[in-house]
């Protein structure tokens, strides 16, 4: 989304930008949103304490627009998998607790997320029942294991 926001600033195309404001602490996530906005003309951020860190960013209160978090809009509208049929999907046993996981790593200390997959690994073996791990992003040091 930077490269997009950074393209059109010589040809004064107004941008538009979701969610700023927020914080992702431990990744560049932060750095690179606050990035888009200050490029950006129009910001949308989900909740009120973000749309004050917009504006103590130095944009204008009239360009500041809370509109909540428009992707949650569209869970209301999925159709849920019922226990049962994902069990069956994913060939787990009804009888056990089914436990999902997923690691994002921080970015800002790539050296240390070999550490943190160990973490993370020892708590869930503790942890009684199935276990379904995502696999990872493009997060950096994604590959750690």
């Amino acid at each position: 989304m930077l490269s997009a926001a950074v393209a059109a600033l010589p040809f004064a195309l107004p941008v538009a930008h979701l969610h700023g404001g927020e914080v992702t602490e431990g990744a560049i996530d932060e750095q690179i949103r606050h990035a888009i906005t200050k490029l950006a003309h129009l910001h949308f951020p989900a909740a009120e304490p973000y749309a004050d860190r917009v504006r103590q960013l130095g944009e204008e209160s009239w360009r500041v627009h809370c509109c909540g978090a428009p992707g949650l809009d569209r869970l209301h509208a999925q159709a849920t998998m019922s226990r049962e049929a994902l069990a069956e999907r994913l060939e787990l046993a009804l009888g056990h607790p089914m436990m999902l996981a997923t690691f994002h790593p921080e970015t800002l200390a790539a050296a240390d997320v070999p550490r943190q997959v160990g973490e993370l690994a020892a708590a869930l073996e503790a942890l009684p029942g199935d276990l379904v791990i995502t696999a990872p992003g493009a997060d950096t040091a994604h590959q750690a294991r």
